[in-house]
């Protein structure tokens, strides 16, 4: 007697004419350019950037980007002016504003050995 196919046996795999949406790599890669860039970054200029990629993709994936961060924690995802950037969470707020000041930075006095007499 023949055995009969398994449920995971008999699954076929989607068509090729569906569209699998935008890749984990578009997404690292959007996620990378929000937290390089030392300024808002919009969908048009990820769009400019990424001009080998489908606009709708690159949509899709800031959106699936921007979801991922929609959670507690210590980074966030805000929307200024119409772009993104990256910022620290709520629950980080309190206490930690000191910790990196602006200004010129000080020079290290390492290796000691320098300054001994």
């Amino acid at each position: 007697m023949a055995k009969k196919p398994s449920d995971e046996q008999r699954q076929t795999p989607p068509p090729d004419d569906v569209p699998a949406g935008p890749s984990d790599q578009l997404k690292a890669t959007i996620e990378a350019l929000i937290f390089a860039s030392p300024d808002p970054i919009s969908l048009k200029t990820l769009s400019k950037l990424l001009d080998s990629e489908p606009k709708e993709d690159v949509k899709a994936a800031l959106e699936q980007v921007r979801a991922s961060y929609d959670r507690p924690g210590g980074l966030q995802l805000v929307e200024v002016a119409g772009a993104i950037r990256s910022s620290r969470g709520p629950s980080c707020t309190n206490g930690y504003g000191g910790c990196f000041t602006s200004g010129p930075r000080r020079s290290c006095r390492w290796p000691p050995w320098r300054h001994w007499p």
